[in-house]
């Protein structure tokens, strides 16, 4: 008996060719090919559909928090509205974030990531972020992605002031 090797089945979704080439342009300049790159976005689209999120909405929502991060628009905890957290406090709340994304399975390295570019906190050194002494009005913001990773389980190393967590792929992009 001949052991067969099962080859998933494939299918062919055509686009216009104007839109291949930008696709393909895109992946090359991540390194990937049209397929790689199509497939990690084809993945991400059905994670949030298994959610019950709408994919292009979740995109287009995304494009408006980056649009508005120019601005220095940030998301933050309702606390921090309702209770003018305290460093302190914006730690220890983050902590908490921290251990519940966790538990829901969330790419907490991501999560950091996002929070530290949106918040300018932060700057990228190899393998690390390195979250650097910041003004007084964003210090608890800091606390919290602080706290964030903490909680999640990153490696973090605190000396002399300076916050480094360490991240399994070096940052491409420099975070602040």
């Amino acid at each position: 008996m001949a052991l067969e090797k099962r080859v998933p089945k494939r299918k062919t979704l055509t686009i216009d060719r104007s839109t291949a080439d930008v696709i393909k342009e895109i992946a090359n300049r991540h390194g990937l090919t049209i397929s790689t790159y199509m497939k990690k976005l084809i993945d991400r689209v059905l994670k949030l559909e298994e959610l019950g999120i709408f994919a292009p909405a979740a995109l287009d929502e995304l494009y408006v928090l980056y649009t508005l991060s120019q601005f220095k628009f940030v998301p933050i905890p309702i606390d921090f509205l309702d209770k003018g957290i305290d460093p302190a406090r914006a730690r220890s709340l983050g902590m908490r974030i921290g251990t519940v994304l966790k538990e829901l399975g969330t790419d907490i390295e991501m999560v950091v990531e996002v929070l530290c570019k949106l918040y300018g906190v932060a700057i990228s050194s190899g393998d690390k972020l390195i979250i650097v002494p910041t003004a007084e009005n964003v210090k608890s913001l800091a606390e919290l992605v602080k706290g964030i990773a903490a909680g999640g389980g990153l490696e973090v190393e605190e000396s002399g002031g300076v916050f480094a967590i360490r991240v399994r792929k070096g940052v491409e992009k420099q975070v602040v």
